[in-house]
């Protein structure tokens, strides 16, 4: 999900499918827009503005990656203060795959 408009989100996949050599209708990846700011920040995820002289938003979300288990509960989260150092999916995948094969329980569940 992002604070993207729904063109600015409907461009993306559309740029995502050529770099992915598939055609555009046959690309089928869903992608939620329109968070807002209040929003943003209830997900922990870091706000910036865009540069000047640039196609950035005016405001807009750093990346986060957020993992929700089939029960509904969230297993893992990741945020960054800048659009990169974003995790590799592949390698993500196999690790998820991994902790569900093994029973491998979410994390950093204590409250005091």
């Amino acid at each position: 999900i992002s604070m993207d408009t729904k063109e600015r989100a409907t461009s993306m996949v559309d740029d995502v499918s050529k770099l992915a050599g598939v055609d555009s209708e046959a690309f089928q990846l869903p992608v939620a827009y329109g968070l807002t700011r209040e929003q943003a920040r209830e997900w922990g995820l870091y706000l910036s503005t865009g540069r000047p002289n640039t196609a950035e938003p005016a405001v807009f979300s750093e990346p986060g990656l957020f993992v929700v288990d089939g029960a509904g509960k969230l297993f893992a989260a990741a945020t960054q203060s800048a659009p990169f150092s974003r995790p590799n999916i592949e390698e993500l995948v196999g690790q998820l795959s991994w902790a569900r094969d093994n029973k491998y329980p979410a994390r950093g569940q204590l409250k005091e």
